[in-house]
């Protein structure tokens, strides 16, 4: 382990031109990548914070009694989407109307009476808040005699979720691209590397080297250029998002977790891109 190790990190001051344009080239399709990839989770995120605010609102006929009020609650309150339920009375959307639109505070003065229906809110959990759930939900609600209206913004809620399954496609198609370009920059370099070599592998094979024997340098060779190649696409990523959020708009940035799922990310692409490249190599020497 101690020699195959030497041998790796031996690579790097043999040719060090060669392996600084492998871990540039292996940086910028990393970089290329977690640039997409930081887009995807800030569209995703505003997406997130849009869904949070689907909600069912049922209106009541005026004079509803009390008891059916309590008893339409309780039933909704049951159903397994429903995250929270809230009663609206006539006086309290009135009162809440002239607060969220006091530009139009005049139209409210001279009101002889509240035209404002009393209403039960609903509040959907998460993984409930597409446009099938939703409208599953409504439906049941309009059941009730005396129920009015129900109204959840059909259409917004739909164009929600289109945009929420396009996010979703757009993020593994292009994502899946981006790791494919990354891992065929890698391979390729890793390629120049053992065509640079192809002379002393050939000696070693005459010798008696095993392929594993061979490999395993060249693997960890991958993988540490990996890395390395990760921790610049991270720092031109972090000089990108921190200029993005002086100038332009408020991003959130990968959690810690993430940065370090990341990093070795690039090392495992380093080390697989590299025993594909062998693999082939290996089988022609």
């Amino acid at each position: 382990m101690a020699y195959t190790s030497r041998e790796a990190l031996f690579a790097f001051r043999r040719s060090p031109l060669l392996t600084s344009l492998s871990i540039a080239t292996i940086a910028f399709a990393l970089y290329t990548l977690s640039v997409f990839g930081l887009v995807w989770r800030n569209i995703d995120r505003v997406l997130a914070d849009v869904e949070e605010r689907v909600e069912v609102i049922a209106y009541l006929v005026d004079g509803t009694d009390p008891t059916e009020t309590s008893a339409l609650m309780r039933e909704v309150a049951a159903y397994p989407e429903v995250d929270s339920i809230a009663y609206l009375s006539k006086e309290d959307a009135l009162a809440r109307a002239r607060a969220e639109l006091s530009d139009y505070s005049a139209l409210y003065e001279d009101l002889e009476s509240n035209p404002l229906p009393a209403s039960v809110e609903i509040a959907l959990k998460s993984g409930y808040r597409d446009a099938a759930d939703v409208d599953d939900v409504a439906t049941r609600i309009a059941r009730f005699a005396f129920v009015e209206d129900i109204k959840y913004g059909e259409d917004w809620v739909q164009k929600l979720d289109f945009l929420q399954n396009l996010s979703l496609f757009l993020g593994l198609v292009v994502g899946g691209v981006f790791a494919v370009i990354a891992f065929v920059a890698i391979g390729a370099t890793i390629n120049i590397v053992l065509i640079s070599r192809e002379d002393e592998i050939a000696i070693m094979k005459m010798v008696g080297a095993t392929r594993s024997f061979i490999a395993r340098p060249l693997v960890i060779e991958g993988f540490i250029k990996g890395v390395l190649g990760a921790v610049i696409a991270l720092v031109l990523l972090t000089f990108t998002y921190s200029l993005l959020e002086q100038r332009v708009v408020s991003l959130s940035f990968y959690s810690p977790l993430q940065v370090a799922g990341g990093i070795l990310l690039g090392g495992a692409l380093g080390a697989v891109a590299s025993i594909v490249t062998l693999r082939r190599h290996l089988a022609t020497w």
